[in-house]
């Protein structure tokens, strides 16, 4: 037993439960915070289409005394933060690991590292599952990932002594909601110390894995039973069978050195409760937009809901008018005595002219106009939504007028997707933490041996068995990223067009500056040769000799060497005139002397067109019966020196075939 003054996480399961059971019921408690109430609104507004709606023959709702206003909902927002969603989730999840210490075995470890992740993206459908990630995180400001290893999944791998198929085990990945993680919202997120979360599982799944808590877990109430953000769904649909089980995870930390894990439905039902085998969080936020100094986001959706519920408002007003007075009304005078014959199709209408302006002629109501200040107004919000959820025109397909050409239109998706970037670097990051996290599972928990497929080059799919030790080094995973610009197809359009219109040894700098490397690199072998020229000129005009090299630009060295001598105080420095013109003239000597074809591979980078000149083969004629080479000489760069002239071979000299080594007839 601890006392009042010990710290809570000292107790036993118990009393920790109490206290987790004490701050659930906080937790549901909306009222006292604005972030809660926002994740409540927010849900139902995105259903709002749904959720609304009280009648099956209609999707309208009718209001007023009588019915007679109706309420129209155009999810002008949800569609912005679907196409927001599909943008960030375009790119298909794929990791590259990175190890602690290099060498042969830690290559191998990070290819059995990639192709592992590779399998968890396919197995536990992790594309799909992104898109709820990001698309919760936009409605709510925060979602969550939880990455776990279970011993029930897996393939069998044999039986315990009472007949159990025991399996070799594997990670889940599951997303969570804010309504169903726990932590201290007060502190950043990553200066939480402990995490908590609920998770549905099967109350006799539960009972099979732990008979002595039968009676415990029979007690336990069903999820159906519990209110939650999805209470406006028909409940009896639900089942008993269905309960919320509690996972609890506390860091190490000096007052926990080896940190905490408690799994539990109850505080008499308790399934675990030792040290945390995790040694981490296994749990990862996706916050686009962080509160500052506190541990929710904020909303995009919330942005876009005053201007869509007045949207709303606008065309309801719009729709009350035209669904009470769309059939046409007509005004007729009292007492003009108006008669309506028909005759083979046509109606005949008499009437009796009256004193009144008009005649007493009857006259349509036109009570269906609308002001255009109306449909200004809910065009202006629809922008106002558009501009807010960063998604232009390009992006949406509706183009600002005038725009047509490609780069005009791959501009705007791109200055729209930059803006786009701060979401997706949260989604990335608690992605590869994530995945980070079941690496991390398979260290730790992967005893059993488990089945990878790697794929070879020629597509050929192999399978090879690991265990924990085989990725033991692993210590990174980093997602793949593509650059902004090749998520739209007016991109990749604009992009294409450009390969095509310069020369081919230029696509890789220009790739590589697609793909967001600095512009240093690309200029990094021009900057080097200018430091070098530099470093050059100190020494020489101290009076230094400096090494020419057959590599050295020699035109480029010559320019910013001869500048030295621009000075006069230089030119009053013998020793420094004698070693700048001496190193002159050691380049120019090089640069003569220099093969063109060598010049020509250190300026493009590649071999010329002609390729590399062979050297003449070696004279033959000197020996036992040998032969001179045919053809003709072959030219040497440079003054070539006296050579003797081959010898051209005798008409009627014909070579014999090799002796059959093998004595075959």
């Amino acid at each position: 037993m601890t006392s009042n003054n010990d710290y809570w996480l000292y107790g036993d399961s118990k009393q920790v439960v109490d206290k987790l059971v004490g701050f659930h019921t906080n937790w549901v408690s909306w009222a006292g915070n604005p972030f809660k109430q926002m994740w409540i609104r927010n849900y139902m507004a995105y259903y709002s289409p749904v959720v609304a709606p009280g009648s099956v023959d209609t999707s309208l709702m009718f209001e007023g005394v009588q019915g007679e206003l109706v309420r129209l909902y155009t999810p002008k927002a949800r569609t912005l933060m679907r196409q927001l969603t599909a943008v960030v989730t375009k790119q298909r999840l794929a990791f590259r690991a990175s190890a602690r210490t290099s060498g042969s075995e830690v290559l191998n470890e990070v290819k059995l590292a990639n192709a592992l992740a590779d399998q968890i993206v396919s197995n536990q459908r992790l594309n799909i599952k992104g898109d709820t990630l990001c698309e919760g995180s936009l409605v709510t400001g925060t979602w969550f990932t939880k990455t776990c290893w279970r011993t029930d999944f897996g393939e069998p791998y044999t039986r315990d002594q009472n007949g159990k198929v025991i399996t070799n085990g594997g990670v889940e990945i599951t997303t969570l909601s804010p309504f169903d993680v726990f932590y201290n919202l007060t502190l950043p997120w990553d200066e939480n110390l402990w995490v908590e979360c609920r998770v549905k599982r099967n109350r006799w799944d539960l009972i099979a894995d732990h008979p002595d808590l039968e009676t415990e877990i029979r007690s336990l109430p069903s999820v159906s039973a519990e209110l939650g953000q999805s209470s406006w769904l028909d409940s009896n649909l639900g089942d008993e069978d269905m309960v919320y089980v509690y996972e609890f995870f506390h860091k190490p930390t000096p007052s926990l050195p080896k940190g905490r894990m408690l799994i539990y439905g109850d505080s008499d039902t308790v399934f675990f409760d030792d040290v945390n085998a995790y040694e981490t969080i296994p749990i990862e936020p996706n916050i686009p937009e962080a509160v500052l100094g506190a541990g929710v986001g904020y909303s995009k959706l919330t942005d876009l809901l005053g201007c869509q519920e007045m949207f709303d408002n606008s065309l309801s007003a719009v729709a009350t008018n035209q669904s009470q007075f769309a059939v046409q009304n007509v005004a007729v005078p009292r007492g003009s005595n108006i008669n309506v014959n028909e005759l083979n199709g046509m109606n005949f209408i008499s009437f009796t002219p009256q004193n009144v302006p008009g005649g007493g002629k009857p006259e349509a109501l036109q009570l269906t106009k609308t002001a255009p200040e109306t449909f200004k107004f809910t065009d202006k919000l629809e922008q106002l939504m558009q501009d807010m959820s960063y998604l232009n025109g390009a992006m949406t397909g509706n183009l600002p007028a005038g725009v047509t050409s490609g780069t005009a239109i791959a501009t705007l998706a791109t200055n729209s997707i930059e803006f786009i970037t701060s979401i997706s670097k949260s989604y990335n990051l608690c992605w590869e933490r994530t995945m980070m996290h079941a690496i991390n599972a398979y260290q730790k928990f992967a005893k059993i041996p488990q089945k990878v497929k790697i794929a070879q080059k020629g597509g050929q799919v192999t399978q090879k068995e690991i265990t924990q030790q085989d990725i033991i080094n692993v210590s990174d995973m980093q997602l793949e990223i593509v650059s902004p610009v090749m998520k739209s197809f007016a991109g990749r359009l604009e992009i294409a067009t450009q390969f095509l219109q310069m020369p081919q040894e230029k696509w890789g700098q220009f790739a590589s500056i697609i793909e967001g490397n600095p512009l240093s690199e690309i200029y990094k072998g021009e900057v080097s040769e200018l430091d070098l020229i530099n470093q050059e000129n100190e020494k020489l005009e101290e009076g230094q000799n400096v090494p020419v090299l057959a590599v050295d630009d020699h035109p480029l060295h010559i320019q910013k060497h001869s500048e030295i001598l621009a000075d006069v105080g230089n030119r009053q420095n013998n020793e420094s005139i004698k070693a700048v013109l001496d190193h002159i003239m050691e380049h120019y000597t090089q640069l003569k002397q220099a093969d063109p074809t060598l010049l020509g591979i250190m300026k493009t980078g590649r071999i010329p067109e002609g390729g590399i000149p062979q050297p003449p083969p070696p004279n033959m004629s000197g020996g036992a019966g040998g032969k001179p080479p045919q053809g003709p000489p072959v030219d040497r760069p440079g003054p070539a020196p006296d050579r003797p002239q081959p010898v051209a071979q005798p008409a009627g000299d014909v070579a014999e075939p090799s002796q059959d080594l093998l004595q075959r007839g």
